[in-house]
């Protein structure tokens, strides 16, 4: 990059740049940009603190932040929800559609000789 130039703020292909340019140091490296848009909402959250102690030390491990991590799980968990509608659903309309048991809708037996005792 030359003094005076702006860096692209817009997603683009990947940019090859002199580092030592901007710094002065030497070295080659590789710029993605990457944009990521998605609205979103603030929340205040009250959470023990020794959880969110945890937390914050999972975020670290996992080099995200804590309200990434917390979104990530917050997302799982909506989609779990959303499976699991699906699937009653799904078996809801099967249990009303009924199961063909092969007997053409007549009962073969009479219910004394199903419920007689031995």
């Amino acid at each position: 990059m030359h003094p005076g130039s702006q860096m692209q703020k817009q997603p683009g292909p990947a940019e090859t740049l002199q580092y030592g340019e901007l710094t002065g140091a030497c070295f080659r490296g590789t710029l993605f940009l990457v944009v990521v848009t998605m609205d979103s909402q603030n929340i205040t959250l009250s959470i023990p603190k020794d959880v969110l102690l945890s937390l914050k030390l999972i975020a670290v491990q996992r080099r995200i932040s804590v309200s990434h991590l917390l979104t990530q799980a917050l997302e799982r968990l909506v989609e779990q929800e959303h499976a699991y509608a699906r699937a009653q659903r799904h078996h809801l309309e099967w249990l009303d559609r009924g199961v063909d048991l092969g007997t053409g809708g007549k009962m073969r037996t009479r219910r004394e000789e199903l419920h007689e005792r031995l």
